[in-house]
């Protein structure tokens, strides 16, 4: 491992991306250290109390907390928005799947044919 920032993490929830992100600032150099999306197979290893790491775009990242309770609480967080972005991608594969056409008849979003069993309207 190599220290490559100290700082302040985060968890920052970008409204207009619908996405989650793990924020490093690093306030000495007052940069973003590390920026990392939080998506749905991201994969956050908590098995050390105070030590956190996970796979980023590039290499492996980890995370040393000061203070145990304070990676326990990050830990927390972190579980709660994976369930959130996993419920959202389940959902959006639902609605993928009702609206795919399939073998047995129009997809769902569409009515039915109209009925060829049905008597021709009475002339008037």
């Amino acid at each position: 491992w190599e220290n490559t920032a100290v700082g302040v993490c985060c968890l920052v929830k970008d409204a207009s991306k619908r996405s989650y992100y793990l924020r490093v600032v690093d306030m000495d150099r007052h940069i973003i250290a590390l920026n990392q999306e939080i998506f749905n197979e991201f994969k956050y290893d908590s098995s050390n109390p105070m030590f956190h790491s996970f796979a980023g775009d590039e290499r492996m990242i980890g995370l040393n907390f000061a203070d145990q309770n304070d990676a326990k609480h990050m830990e927390t967080r972190i579980k709660k928005i994976l369930r959130r972005v996993n419920s959202r991608q389940k959902k959006k594969k639902v609605r993928a799947d009702l609206n795919k056409p399939s073998s047995k008849g129009p997809p769902r979003s569409q009515p039915p044919p109209p009925s060829l069993s049905r008597p021709p309207p009475a002339p008037a």
